[in-house]
């Protein structure tokens, strides 16, 4: 707040009462908000986004799936692999959560291309009366050191591996074929320890 006397800015807590409704789970009809709409290799099933979830559905008869089930996470633009049995999509937040706690765990190297850098999270914002929405930025994530997430940078790959859309479009996935290289070079250089089985225990009562 300005003071118009010392022309001072002074920082006022404001507090909302509220009882978050709307942050509250609750079922959604997704119906209105279908796009990205795309047909199997096969034209056996189709699959599209609404409401940041991603669906497949049957060209007649069938069962209607939701394949993310990820409430709060955006996943966007599904697409089907060449032979149409596997599915990817580009999804935010989660896309640049994962890796970041990959590497944090040390559970291994990241191969492909630096994520989009958006962890800027989104929650309570009420649907518009003409059945649209509006998305409003409503908190940010930091590290347990204290330091702020790479807001806009993203996580950097420990291996870069660039995409190929004219392979992949023939059923070659360069980063997927890089990540099975060093993953077997990495069971070869350090091969799994299968433990030893302990002796029966007397568990008699004696």
């Amino acid at each position: 707040m300005l003071d118009l006397n010392t022309e001072t800015y002074n920082q006022v807590e404001v507090d909302v009462v509220t009882d978050q409704a709307t942050l509250k789970p609750r079922q959604e009809n997704a119906s209105s908000m279908i796009r990205y709409v795309t047909v199997s290799p096969k034209g056996k099933r189709a699959m599209f986004e609404a409401r940041g979830d991603i669906f497949s559905v049957p060209a007649e008869h069938g069962v209607v799936r939701n394949l993310t089930r990820t409430s709060g996470v955006a996943e966007r633009y599904p697409s089907w692999s060449p032979d149409g049995k596997y599915v990817a999509c580009w999804s935010g937040s989660g896309g640049d959560a994962f890796p970041d706690y990959f590497r944090k765990a040390g559970l291994g190297p990241l191969i492909g291309t630096r994520t989009w850098g958006g962890l800027i999270g989104i929650t309570g914002v009420p649907g518009l009366i003409d059945g649209g929405m509006i998305t409003v930025p409503t908190f940010r994530m930091y590290n347990p050191d204290g330091t702020w997430f790479k807001e806009g940078h993203g996580v950097d790959p420990d291996i870069e591996v660039l995409e190929n859309p004219t392979l992949l479009a023939k059923g070659v996935d360069t980063q997927l074929d890089k990540a099975i290289e060093v993953l077997l070079n990495e069971l070869e250089t350090n091969p799994p320890v299968k433990p030893e089985r302990p002796p029966y225990e007397d568990r008699s009562g004696k």
